[in-house]
């Protein structure tokens, strides 16, 4: 679902949305987490806080998914299917996830300091990141980060798919215009327009079969 769907469905304005889902809402108010969990059919708790059950109830073909431990001393992480959708936006869509990832609370609290409702795994495609990011990787991407003024691999949508890069803000262009860098010495640096991309956020994990 994309971001126009997700504000006819739920009520809630498209701006809202996006500064919701860019994490630019602390403590958003008029009952919008309520009305995109309704929309989403997921639960508030899982929605804010990454607690609890995700879904309210059982959706399409999506798998049955596992609650998080009662002594909530594990939390559970999303994978999406990000080509399922991103052409307008990412947003959390339970006819999207593909899987759910176990993570010690503790682990992603005091050592990789982030929050469980800001976080998704989605999987790495193309060599363009090797040696560094393989295809098939697993990536846990923290969505409130999208500083592109500081070092890293984004995962983001480029307008033609969705690529992890390094991104580099291009001064004094105008219109803005963000530069993608590949580890790869065999795939170009390029180009694209600021507002044709959609930067889901920092890879900040992976997960690899050796």
């Amino acid at each position: 679902m994309d971001y126009p769907a997700l504000a006819q469905r739920s009520g809630v304005s498209l701006e809202s949305i996006k500064k919701y889902a860019q994490g630019g809402v602390d403590a958003p108010r008029g009952g919008i987490p309520e009305k995109l969990a309704k929309a989403l059919r997921v639960h508030l708790s899982w929605l804010m806080l990454g607690e609890g059950p995700m879904e309210k109830e059982h959706v399409g073909n999506t798998p049955d998914l596992p609650e998080s431990a009662p002594d909530r001393t594990t939390v559970d992480i999303p994978e999406y299917d990000v080509r399922a959708g991103m052409g307008n936006g990412f947003v959390v869509d339970a006819e999207t996830i593909k899987d759910l990832w176990t993570f010690s609370r503790r682990y992603l609290v005091d050592e990789l300091r982030l929050a469980a409702r800001n976080l998704v795994v989605i999987e790495l495609i193309g060599d363009s990141m090797a040696p560094t990011l393989h295809s098939g990787d697993r990536a846990l991407v923290d969505m409130s980060d999208k500083r592109v003024g500081t070092p890293g691999i984004f995962a983001l949508w480029d307008g033609d798919g969705t690529v992890a890069k390094r991104l580099e803000r291009i001064p004094n262009a105008k219109p803005e215009k963000i530069r993608l860098i590949s580890d790869n010495p065999l795939h170009g640096t390029y180009e694209v327009m600021a507002e044709d991309t959609n930067i889901i956020g920092r890879i900040v994990w992976f997960a690899r079969r050796m």
